[in-house]
């Protein structure tokens, strides 16, 4: 396995996590829970599979304090981090599995954040650049605190907001983003913006059409938009 900073963080066995993590994050407590129960089985992964994959660190990670990186790949199944978790550059899920993890007791800063196949729950408050999210509907992204970032994506994810929402550019492809404290936007993007709007307001790199029974959609192309932060370009004009 590549060394880095994930890879020399201790192991935890499911056990131990989740008697950590009980009782301590109060209002996303149970999004906590389930993200850690989707981590059931990894204890039990087969040594041959793990001798036939070994770049892949099907692992639960713990940090016992803050977490500070340039850039933070996330390499193994699923990261803890009891304290804050800052990443001046690209926060990013990197380990393909079926349902990976970051759970963050404290707040989380980053440049960009781009989530993919992951559940996401920061208890504290949340504040980047971009992120964008999505797990194909199956997974949550759930903040205890508030989000303020430059532009929210949501591509296929249930996104749960505790307390206050403040962004530049708010994508709302899929599904409807769950505030619970106030909510400032000042340019939202959904499935009703009209073609035109779409092409004054993103590159048209992200912007993809497709024709169904004689009819042609416009519609954003989530994968594209990821990479654009991936590559760290804005996918706005």
């Amino acid at each position: 396995m590549t060394d880095s900073i994930i890879s020399r963080l201790p192991k935890w066995r499911l056990e131990e996590a989740e008697k950590w993590i009980a009782g301590k994050f109060g209002l996303v407590q149970d999004n906590a829970d389930i993200a850690l129960e989707a981590q059931d089985g990894l204890d039990d992964i087969d040594e041959r599979v793990l001798a036939s994959e070994p770049d892949s660190d099907y692992s639960i990670r713990f940090c016992a304090g803050d977490l500070v990186a340039d850039d933070l790949p996330i390499t193994c199944a699923c990261l803890i981090v009891a304290g804050n978790l800052r990443v001046k550059g690209l926060l990013q899920s990197d380990m393909m599995v079926e349902e990976g993890a970051l759970i963050v007791l404290g707040d989380v800063e980053a440049g960009r954040y781009v989530s993919r196949g992951m559940h996401t729950v920061i208890c504290g408050n949340l504040r980047a650049g971009h992120v964008a999210t999505n797990s194909l509907n199956d997974l949550d992204f759930s903040v205890g605190g508030n989000v303020e970032a430059e532009s929210f994506a949501e591509f296929g994810e249930y996104v749960e907001i505790h307390g206050n929402l403040k962004v530049d550019k708010l994508i709302n492809d899929v599904n409807t983003i769950d505030v619970r404290g106030g909510r400032d936007a000042k340019r939202v993007i959904d499935r009703s913006t009209p073609e035109e709007q779409l092409a004054t307001l993103l590159k048209k790199e992200v912007i993809k059409t497709s024709t169904f029974d004689g009819e042609t959609y416009t519609y954003i192309d989530g994968d594209a938009y990821m990479d654009c932060l991936r590559q760290n370009t804005s996918p706005f004009l």
